[in-house]
């Protein structure tokens, strides 16, 4: 009886071990691997076998699997009618690449036993059960993978289990620019690095090393047509066994229909594959050295894909960071407004009232761009308007007085009595006002001549323009056009007028960057004076800063997608994963910065010009809150750049822009 158990051995164990030739070990029944496609490519997928068999193929390709899938092949062997079947599952995970499971079945049923006197004592079973545990990784653009088997054996009352074997692999895409070859991937698979031993009853062995080496190079005949030729290549060294190299072809319609054909060594192997959305059928024929198999496969796969998830995922983080970010930069201007609003009180309890007007009218500005409570801001707005409505009024009051006295007093009566009746428009009650008209009133009295009328009112008329004051220059000489515009001094005092107005056009255009009606402008002011040199200066000035602006949009518009390669966006990735972290910990020049970096790598990268727009603005409101108008500004231009469209930041340069220039003229600084 025991004889006869160990000729049974023997007998199981003779095909695998015949393959190997007098090696130092014995290969595993299952070296013939799983999946029908494989097969059909006579084994050459070592580089990118389907993530279900990977296990035994090339464990590093699980971390490419696209979605949790479980596949069931199975074939018999020969006409002894041997069973011989596997099972696989991968799950791919979002950052912990992906596991799987290999199970291999192989067994024989009703084996006739009989004695030394070849007489039937029976019949007996013999199976053979390997689990594979795989599991792939990517690390900086290479997916490496490990697997852990076990085998075990049964075979009538006996039954062992061998120990551990270990295999290491790895696998890498390289994508080319090609329309034609997309990509090209290699593979290696180091097997039983940690070799297995098995020992049934008094007999044991130990597994070969073995490695895998392979290539696959993905075809596009016609960018036009919906299919795909794959060629893959692969040699394998078993211990002191000839190397042995397999080949095969697949052509794939539509992703949906794959017709195949390989060589494993001098043996022919073809095959098909039908998929119907997430659905796997394959089949295959492959001629072995003692008969021909059919192989059959089925794949199922469930769930979103990993690539899908991922986005899903980023897109949940990106929106919970935006509304961090938002919170967090909109908290600090709240601070700033609380601020501004305690220094606007303070100046308004010591009588500063100009500076209390400034501060709370910044806090308004700003209160309403963040869409704040402005109910105390406006309170405090409404008494400091009404104390400096009446500083004004009283300004302008002894202003228009004391230039009354100085115009009568240089003999321009006309000039006299518009200032004298502004101050009494002021201040009805005015003695010196209606003094001064009075008196003005006698002079013109005696003046008879409609020249001497004229002069003085074109007199009026510069004194005005030389104040600035444009409108009522043009109203002073409407009282006069009406008579008086055969006069040729009256012609050039309007001609003055009304390219006083256009200048003034022209500039605030131009400091708000619209260039094209300020150019019209400096059109319509060259045609009142042709040549006038600050025409010409300021056509120069629209044409630099035109030409400056469109080789800046060249420059971005070309550097917008360069050629990205795997170093600058894990670059971009780093970054961008810094940045976030800076500006979570407070540090929002730092996160700028990164953000930056990233903005110059990958222009389009994730949320990062949002992030940049919304840090610039905020940022600049900030500056703007301290009376940094410039800086402001040149934060806000930054983000403006990012986003031209944007209409807030627009209105935030506008009135920063115009508060530069009133702050200039108050300071005679032209």
């Amino acid at each position: 009886m025991k004889r006869m158990l160990f000729i049974l051995l023997a007998i199981t164990a003779l095909p695998v071990s015949a393959m190997c030739g007098n090696s130092e070990g014995v290969n595993t029944p299952f070296y013939m691997g799983a999946g029908a496609r494989e097969l059909a490519l006579g084994g050459s997928m070592v580089a990118d076998p389907n993530p279900t068999t990977a296990t035994f193929w090339n464990p590093s390709v699980l971390s490419r699997a696209p979605r949790i899938s479980t596949g069931a092949f199975h074939t018999r062997l020969f006409e002894a009618g041997v069973s011989f079947e596997h099972f696989g599952l991968v799950v791919p995970t979002l950052d912990f690449g992906g596991f799987g499971l290999g199970v291999f079945s192989l067994g024989v049923n009703n084996i006739d036993m009989r004695d030394d006197k070849n007489l039937s004592i029976g019949t007996t079973d013999e199976s053979r059960l390997g689990m594979y545990l795989g599991y792939g990784r990517a690390i900086r653009g290479i997916d490496w993978g490990v697997a852990v088997s076990i085998e075990r054996q049964s075979l009538a009352d006996y039954s062992a289990t061998s120990s551990p074997g270990l295999s290491i692999s790895a696998s890498r895409i390289f994508k080319l620019n090609s329309q034609h070859i997309p990509e090209i991937t290699v593979g290696l698979n180091g097997r039983n690095l940690l070799r297995p031993s098995l020992k049934l009853a008094e007999n044991s062995y130990d597994m070969p090393y073995a490695a895998d080496a392979g290539a696959k190079i993905t075809f596009v005949p016609n960018t036009n047509w919906n299919c795909t030729a794959t060629l893959y290549a692969s040699i394998s060294k078993v211990d002191q066994v000839v190397p042995m190299t397999a080949a095969g072809l697949e052509f794939a319609v539509e992703n949906t229909i794959s017709l195949r054909g390989g060589f494993s060594g001098d043996r022919p192997s073809v095959g098909m594959g039908v998929k119907y959305e997430m659905i796997d059928f394959d089949y295959a024929y492959v001629k072995r050295d003692m008969d021909a198999l059919h192989m059959f496969n089925m794949t199922l796969s469930f769930g979103r894909t990993i690539s899908a998830r991922r986005a899903a995922r980023e897109e949940k983080e990106e929106r919970e960071f935006n509304a961090y970010l938002n919170s967090q930069l909109s908290q600090r201007n709240l601070d700033m407004i609380s601020s501004l609003v305690t220094d606007g009180k303070s100046h308004l309890e010591n009588g500063q009232i100009e500076l209390a007007n400034t501060k709370l009218d910044k806090a308004m500005f700003l209160a309403l761009a963040v869409k704040a409570d402005t109910t105390e801001i406006a309170l405090l707005l409404d008494s400091t308007d009404v104390l400096l409505k009446q500083i004004e009024m009283d300004r302008n009051y002894t202003a228009h007085l004391d230039s009354a006295t100085a115009q009568y007093d240089a003999g321009n009566y006309l000039g006299a009595k518009y200032f004298a009746e502004k101050a009494l428009e002021i201040n009805p009650e005015s003695g010196q006002a209606q003094f001064i008209i009075s008196r003005v009133d006698d002079k013109l009295a005696q003046m008879r001549s409609t020249n001497q009328l004229v002069e003085q009112r074109l007199f009026a008329i510069d004194s005005l323009i030389d104040y600035g004051k444009i409108v009522e220059a043009m109203k002073v000489l409407q009282t006069i056009s009406s008579f008086a515009d055969s006069i040729p001094q009256v012609r050039q005092s309007l001609k003055r007028v009304e390219f006083e107005r256009l200048r003034e056009k022209i500039t605030m255009s131009f400091s708000t960057g619209d260039f094209t009606t300020a150019l019209a402008s400096v059109d319509s002011a060259s045609a009142i004076y042709s040549d006038h040199p600050w025409c010409v200066e300021m056509r120069k000035r629209i044409s630099r800063e035109t030409s400056r602006r469109s080789v800046k949009h060249e420059k971005k518009v070309q550097q917008k997608n360069p050629t990205m390669t795997a170093e600058m966006i894990r670059n971009a990735d780093d970054a961008y994963a810094e940045g976030q972290r800076l500006f979570e910990s407070g540090n929002l020049q730092g996160a700028i910065v990164q953000w930056e970096t990233v903005e110059r790598i990958v222009p389009d990268h994730k949320s990062v010009r949002n992030y940049l727009v919304e840090a610039y603005k905020y940022l600049g409101v900030e500056l703007y809150g301290q009376n940094k108008l410039e800086e402001a500004i040149g934060l806000w231009k930054k983000a403006s750049a990012l986003e031209p469209d944007n209409k807030e930041i627009a209105e935030y340069i506008r009135r920063t822009e115009s508060e530069i220039a009133k702050l200039k003229e108050l300071s005679y600084d032209y």
